[in-house]
């Protein structure tokens, strides 16, 4: 029988501290939520692995590391706003309605967004809204956004999505391509949008955000 409270501790002292995640609060939101009812239960014996894990056919639910990297780069405060674009089963939305004011969650698979408003209403997260839509096309109606977070690999932003962010807001996620793969931030000016890298990293792609095919004679 594995110890869940065990392992989140050594998630948070073997794998997150020591990586540079030092934001209390959102060490704290993770130290706190079960992560293991946020996967398959045939994955739950996974959930504190420095690994990705499958959470359907073709998507995934990033590690620790990379999740807490990803959200620890929006730079939150209690008043944000903030997008969870592919929020999956559930987990990184859980843990932005602790660090958030609120918590717009999309998610195109109606088997995950079930599972992801069940646990999310079970674990008290009040300040979230999970609505059906592509991951392209984002959650428009609640824009401008303090905050996007997209928890996979994408080849390229959509300008779908980066439309939706607000000025001085911040969008992360972990771009995948030919000359490497990288934990990339984009911080919307009110003339551009400004990335930095963060650290090397890889992530599977998130459907729809792949290459471009292209055919060659």
């Amino acid at each position: 029988m594995i110890d869940f409270s065990q392992a989140r501790g050594a998630m948070i002292d073997g794998q997150l501290r020591p990586q540079r995640i030092i934001d209390p609060a959102l060490l704290d939101a993770m130290a706190q939520l079960p992560r293991e009812q946020f996967v398959p239960k045939n994955q739950a014996r996974l959930a504190y692995a420095d690994r990705d894990i499958p959470i359907s056919r073709n998507r995934s639910m990033l590690s620790p590391l990379k999740t807490a990297h990803l959200i620890q780069a929006l730079e939150l405060t209690p008043a944000s706003l903030v997008l969870d674009v592919g929020c999956g089963m559930g987990y990184t939305s859980a843990v932005l309605t602790r660090l958030a004011g609120a918590v717009i969650a999309v998610e195109p698979e109606k088997s995950l967004r079930t599972h992801a408003e069940g646990a999310l209403q079970e674990f008290a997260c009040d300040n979230v809204a999970v609505f059906k839509a592509s991951l392209k096309a984002g959650y428009p109606e609640q824009a401008p956004y303090d905050g996007i977070l997209l928890a996979g690999g994408c080849a390229q932003i959509p300008k779908t999505l980066t439309d939706q962010l607000a000025v001085g807001g911040r969008l992360a996620t972990i771009l995948c391509g030919q000359d490497g793969s990288c934990l990339r931030v984009y911080r919307k000016t009110a003339h551009n949008l400004d990335p930095f890298d963060v650290w090397e990293t890889h992530a599977p792609f998130m459907p729809g955000l792949e290459p471009r095919q292209t055919f060659a004679l």
